[in-house]
């Protein structure tokens, strides 16, 4: 008798950010979701912009790509520095409304990813660094090895999914979309 395989779909998911570390960030989760078996398939992509319109419409543009022809990312996410906000408030509201036409979730990164990095250290979990400077200070004390554009080996040499459980319970933008892809 022939033996039937059975191989589960997994869900697409589209996570991008701007720069390496972002990316890197994204693999890293992928990596942690693979290890956790999750039903997901999460595809990492680097951005390069100056404000969050210009961010979100080159992951429009990449998104439109990779879909064109092919099965469509049911979830979309993008991982934002919080502090590029409020220096265009016009194009920061096209941004948005951008951003939810295209089913887009934001995870703002307070004041930027090196602030989002260092809460997945308990001891720093409930630290706010006003701005960039102080956040790589801060994260510099917790991981002093971090370094910008860091890969998904980098994220992983250090952070677990421990880091991650402790991330969640601060950073909510994070955890609600971790949720919403069916990350419990």
């Amino acid at each position: 008798m022939k033996k039937t395989l059975i191989r589960k779909i997994k869900m697409p998911v589209f996570m991008a950010g701007e720069g390496k570390s972002e990316e890197g960030y994204c693999r890293w989760l992928s990596r942690l979701a693979v290890g956790k078996s999750l039903p997901i398939h999460i595809r990492a992509e680097g951005l390069s912009g100056s404000d969050p319109l210009d961010l979100i419409e080159q992951a429009v543009s990449k998104l439109s790509r990779m879909e064109y022809g092919r099965r469509l990312f049911i979830h979309r996410s993008l991982l934002l520095d919080a502090d590029l906000l409020g220096k265009k408030p016009e194009r920061d509201e096209k941004a948005l409304q951008l951003a939810d036409k295209k089913r887009f979730s934001l995870i703002w990164q307070k004041p930027s990813h090196e602030g989002f990095i260092l809460h997945h250290f308990r001891e720093f979990q409930n630290h706010r660094p006003p701005d960039q400077a102080s956040a790589e200070k801060l994260l510099n004390k917790a991981w002093g090895k971090y370094c910008k554009g860091m890969d998904a080996d980098g994220y992983g040499s250090v952070l677990t999914l421990d880091n991650l459980a402790i991330a969640r319970s601060i950073e909510r933008d994070l955890d609600k979309f971790l949720n919403k892809i069916g990350w419990q």
